[in-house]
């Protein structure tokens, strides 16, 4: 069986959705607090990874709506 929706490892700061997985607030048994330390686990490495990303290339975080687009396939091809 094939996985038909996506999901995304969030903090309690999201609704209440399917999509979004939290940790729980009060972990009742050893299950649960595996599921947290691996999930608090893989948050953390992904935004370890954006934080690297975005200080690796600056050129992320600045909007291009005003660049020319030769100068962005260029930027693109570096």
């Amino acid at each position: 069986m094939a996985l038909t929706w996506f999901y995304y490892l969030t903090d309690s700061i999201y609704p209440d959705w399917r999509v979004f997985v939290k940790t729980y607030k009060k972990t009742l048994n050893k299950k649960q607090k595996t599921f947290c330390k691996h999930q608090e686990g893989v948050r953390k490495a992904i935004e370890r990874f954006f934080g690297v990303l975005f200080r690796r290339y600056r050129i992320l975080r600045q909007p291009c709506a005003m660049w020319f687009p030769e100068d962005m396939a260029v930027i693109k091809e570096a």
